[in-house]
């Protein structure tokens, strides 16, 4: 039987189609992101995972010649309804390659701040050490807040991302393959830092690593050439997946770990 996710929806995807140039990325996609939980989307390469994360949050309508369709509910709310800089707010998005901005760590990390017009420096130094301690990093970083940000190794510029987008308090994160070119100290620390983030912050991950998916997802969705072959609790999709399709993957992907 499967095992039921307790937690409300966060995030309603409903019936979302996005179109590159007039061919079909995602085909009439829909499910839930429940709260406070961790929702991890898997599939090949190719297959519309990035995308489906770039529609979500709407950074989709910067790319030339796309659009989508569909319904996208945040907490009930349509983000259709809500201009582009709020969605990108409530919904923050990391990606797979860590990209701090061109300046020094403290600067990173007030940007979003001061776009929002908090410019107490007080209020920013405390905001700025709680997120990177939530991240792990502030202990490492302390004493170089001055420094660039870019001087930093992958493992420590991705984690500066995570909490940049922290500042802002999105209601939900979204990582896409957030651990792909780090060492296992940096991944391992980045899952932690997931694990707590999950009990007060709706996370979306997007993996290739099945081990990692196992560690921490609570939903599964398996994706394949942008459509939506299973989806389900953790527990049901690692153990007993309905769709052969679906444990094919997780077999090939998990045999080649």
């Amino acid at each position: 039987m499967e095992q039921q996710l307790i937690h409300p929806a966060a995030l309603n995807i409903d019936d979302l189609s996005t179109y590159y140039h007039q061919q079909t990325a995602l085909h009439h996609l829909s499910f839930e992101a429940p709260a406070h939980a961790i929702t991890v989307i898997i599939g090949p390469s190719g297959c519309g995972k990035s995308t489906l994360l770039k529609t979500i949050n709407r950074t989709i309508e910067d790319e030339e010649d796309t659009r989508w369709d569909g319904t996208v509910t945040l907490f009930g709310d349509d983000t259709k309804k809500m201009s582009k800089e709020e969605v990108h707010t409530k919904i923050g998005l990391v990606f797979q390659t860590p990209a701090p901005f061109p300046f020094s760590i403290y600067r990173n990390m007030t940007y979003a701040l001061a776009y929002h017009g908090m410019h107490d420096k007080q209020q920013q130094c405390s905001i700025i050490e709680e997120k990177l301690r939530i991240v792990g990093l502030y202990d490492e970083v302390y004493d170089r807040l001055k420094e660039s940000a870019c001087a930093l190794s992958g493992g420590q510029q991705q984690r500066l991302c995570i909490a940049r987008a922290l500042t802002v308090n999105p209601d939900v994160l979204m990582l896409d393959e957030p651990c792909s070119a780090l060492d296992s100290k940096s991944t391992h620390a980045i899952e932690r830092t997931l694990k707590s983030l999950s009990k007060t912050t709706t996370i979306v991950l997007v993996t290739h690593n099945i081990g990692q998916a196992r560690r921490l997802a609570d939903k599964v969705i398996y994706l394949s050439d942008g459509s939506i072959v299973e989806q389900g609790s953790a527990q049901q999709m690692f153990t007993q997946p309905r769709d052969p399709r679906t444990a094919e993957f997780i077999d090939d992907i998990g045999s080649a770990v």
